[in-house]
């Protein structure tokens, strides 16, 4: 409808005929309200709600909403893409577990335990696992929800698919371990900035100039020393 002052409003009508005989109107008995507020607001949660499934495609973070105990879960579509299953498929806890990669799935386990245990963040990082052998790495968050007298009733958290990450991270891993090997390795005898050949040079440089008996008594001592240190132990 258009009010008074030209906005535009909505209205909601209804009515039922009175008849006076069969087939006959003989007036409509009805009630029309104006829910204009209500239409307004359902209008901006509309609006809120393309925009958050636009940034979450966008970021392609997925929801889930689980009620406890586990049995039935919710799944977005990008839940369901990160754990290699179509948008239409149904979901239980058993899915969940066969298609985590079977040595994430104690740890997993566990952290979920925890998590609603101790009512602390549910935070995650694991490998999901295709039909044909490929992986995803997937990063889970998630919180505890609980009734009023403490008892745990949901378990509602994202996923995020963090695989190009976590593929750097290895392969930058496996990149550095020859060099952090080679580095580790056993220092050659004598190679030492104080090794005998190192002392040995820098006394005869600073010997350049000296008389000669200065330097036979030198090398006396010099050898000496060398004697001395060969008792120490490596």
């Amino acid at each position: 409808m258009i009010r008074t002052d030209g906005s535009l409003g909505w209205i909601y009508s209804r009515a039922i005929p009175i008849f006076t005989v069969p087939d006959e109107i003989l007036e409509w008995f009805g009630s029309a309200s104006d829910v204009t507020q209500r239409k307004q607001a359902e209008e901006a949660l509309r609006e809120q709600q393309e925009r958050a499934e636009f940034v979450a495609d966008a970021s392609d973070v997925g929801f889930w909403f689980c009620d406890l105990p586990f049995d039935k879960l919710a799944w977005d579509k990008r839940v369901k893409n990160h754990f290699w299953l179509p948008p239409d498929a149904g979901v239980t806890i058993h899915t969940f577990y066969e298609r985590l990669h079977p040595e994430d799935r104690e740890p997993t386990r566990r952290a979920m335990e925890r998590s609603i245990a101790n009512n602390t963040q549910y935070d995650v990082e694991h490998r999901t696992v295709a039909p044909d052998g490929r992986q995803n790495w997937i990063r889970a968050l998630g919180r505890t929800f609980y009734d009023a007298a403490g008892q745990p009733t949901r378990f509602d958290g994202v996923t995020l698919n963090v695989t190009d990450r976590k593929q750097s991270e290895l392969a930058l891993s496996a990149s550095e371990a020859p060099l952090s090997r080679a580095g580790r390795g056993p220092r050659s005898a004598g190679a030492g900035p104080h090794s005998g050949a190192a002392v040995r040079q820098s006394r005869n440089t600073a010997d350049v100039g000296k008389p000669e008996d200065a330097l036979d008594s030198h090398d006396d001592g010099a050898g000496r020393g060398a004697q001395a240190d060969c008792t120490r132990p490596a």
